[in-house]
């Protein structure tokens, strides 16, 4: 996976979460890690797949956020 704005060269290692939606076709919601190839850095990904009848579209792929914990139950999200 090459990212052209940011230059960077990332190798796919893992899945680490996959959900699947029927719609016309399939949305696949799949979270996986990649290796940064020139500082053997991990990230965390997020994409959304549709795979429809006769083709494949990736609709979105972002680095994942990162949920910070505050007090009880509420999540805050940090984008860095």
């Amino acid at each position: 996976m090459f990212m052209k704005f940011e230059k960077k060269n990332f190798k796919f290692k893992e899945v680490v979460k996959a959900n699947v939606q029927p719609v016309e076709g399939l949305m696949y919601y799949i979270t996986f890690k990649a290796e940064d190839a020139s500082t053997a850095t991990m990230e965390t990904f997020q994409t959304k797949v549709w795979r429809g009848i006769g083709f494949v579209e990736v609709i979105s792929i972002r680095v994942k956020p990162i949920s910070i914990s505050k007090q009880g139950n509420e999540d805050l999200v940090k984008c860095s």
